[in-house]
């Protein structure tokens, strides 16, 4: 085996661990991404229903109670939702690297192969 295939086996290699944890951390994203929909889905229907209390002229004990747990509720997934939020942005930043690391050592592997048919010639 010569030294040129041993190289570009090499970077094969590298290429595949390269690629399998780009695909690791997209899948991550994904995940991270839903983690966060699903707080702002949450967010949502907490709003609508404090604004539907809110709405309502005559509040009742219960009801001013429940405004009070939705406060506290909302106030404790807009804390979670804030660090699930800056999480998914640093997971999405690793993402990107992994992804020009991935491609950096497919333009060695290229050129690699270049240089290989150029000296066989």
């Amino acid at each position: 085996m010569s030294a040129s295939s041993t190289q570009v086996q090499t970077r094969d290699l590298e290429a595949a661990v390269r690629l399998e944890r780009y695909l690791m951390l997209q899948d991550k994203v994904r995940q991270q991404a839903g983690i966060v929909q699903g707080l702002n889905d949450q967010l949502r229907l907490l709003g609508q229903e404090k604004a539907s209390l809110v709405g309502d002229v005559s509040l009742s004990q219960a009801s001013q109670g429940r405004l009070l747990e939705l406060d506290d509720e909302i106030n404790r997934l807009v804390a979670l939702q804030t660090k699930e939020s800056v999480r998914l942005r640093e997971m999405s930043a690793k993402l990107a690297e992994a992804m020009e690391a991935v491609n950096a050592v497919q333009a060695k592997l290229f050129d690699t192969a270049s240089s290989v048919i150029t000296n066989l010639r």
